[in-house]
């Protein structure tokens, strides 16, 4: 399922205008069909800038991608995943150094 949802993902970001104009029943079918579990069309948008997030791109570049006007509005509502990415970046930086 993974797969899918960055495909859905891409195709969000990269789509949203065009797609803006497809009906929600379109949508609502292609989870029919295809068995998997039903999320709103807005949540690829939280999706694709966790994924982003997690691939380590900078805050500024999600940003854009997302079409906020200002960094602020994405750090307000992705910062935590920021921090907590962060963190993990910081811990995987610790192990190198223990290891010699």
């Amino acid at each position: 399922m993974g797969r899918w949802i960055q495909f859905l993902c891409i195709l969000y970001l990269e789509w949203k205008t065009v797609l803006s104009t497809v009906p929600g029943t379109w949508w609502r079918r292609f989870f029919k069909r295809t068995g998997y579990k039903y999320i709103r069309f807005h949540d690829l948008h939280h999706t694709a800038a966790t994924l982003l997030i997690n691939q380590g791109v900078h805050a500024k570049v999600i940003s854009e991608r997302l079409g906020h006007a200002d960094i602020k509005t994405t750090m307000n509502i992705y910062g935590h995943y920021i921090k907590h990415a962060d963190e993990e970046v910081a811990d995987k930086l610790n192990q190198l150094f223990m290891k010699g």
